[in-house]
C-alpha cells in the first residue's frame, strides 16, 4: 500500500516540476517562436547534442520543443482542446507591470492572443495574467500571482 509521501517507509518530497517537453508539427517556427516569447523573459536556449531538441531553461525549470515524430501506426493528430493532454503551459513572473509588458511584446509580435491581461481572482486575489496561443495552438499564459504594487 503506497501512502502519501512515502514508499517503504521512505520519505519522498517533490522539489517541484523539472521540465516539460512538448512536440510540434513545425519545428523550425516553433523554435522562431518560443526564442521570441521566452529569451525576452529570461530563458536561456540550451540544445542536447545527439538529439533534436531545443530547450529554454530558468531557474531549475525548463521547456523543451521537440519536433513530431512520424510513425506508421499512429495518425498525426493536430493538437485540440477536445482531446486528453496538455490544457496549458504557464509561465510566472514577479510583477503585474512584466505580464503588461510582455502583452505588449505579443502584440508587436503578432501572437495571437486569446485574452488580453486581466485578474482572475477565482484563482487567487491577485493573479494576474495574458494568455496566447503557439503555432501549434497550445494555450500559454504569462501570469503573476503579487499583489499589485505602487510605482
Amino acid at each position: 500500500m503506497l501512502f502519501r509521501g512515502s514508499l517503504f517507509g521512505v520519505s519522498m518530497k517533490a522539489e517541484g516540476i523539472d521540465h516539460v517537453e512538448l512536440r510540434v508539427s513545425h519545428y523550425e517556427l516553433s523554435v522562431r517562436f518560443y526564442n521570441r516569447i521566452l529569451l525576452p523573459l529570461g530563458f536561456k536556449k540550451v540544445h542536447i547534442k545527439g538529439e533534436t531538441v531545443t530547450c529554454y531553461v530558468k531557474g531549475r525549470s525548463s521547456l523543451g520543443i521537440r519536433p513530431v515524430k512520424k510513425r506508421k501506426s499512429i495518425r498525426n493528430i493536430s493538437y485540440s482542446y477536445k482531446r486528453a493532454g496538455i490544457h496549458h503551459v504557464a509561465i510566472s513572473v514577479g510583477a503585474r507591470r512584466e505580464v503588461d509588458e510582455f502583452y505588449r511584446l505579443l502584440l508587436a509580435e503578432k501572437i495571437k492572443v486569446l485574452y488580453p491581461p486581466r485578474k482572475y481572482s477565482r484563482y487567487g486575489r491577485w493573479y494576474y495574467s495574458v494568455f496566447f496561443l503557439d503555432p501549434d495552438g497550445i494555450d500559454l499564459e504569462v501570469l503573476c500571482w503579487n499583489m499589485p504594487r505602487a510605482d
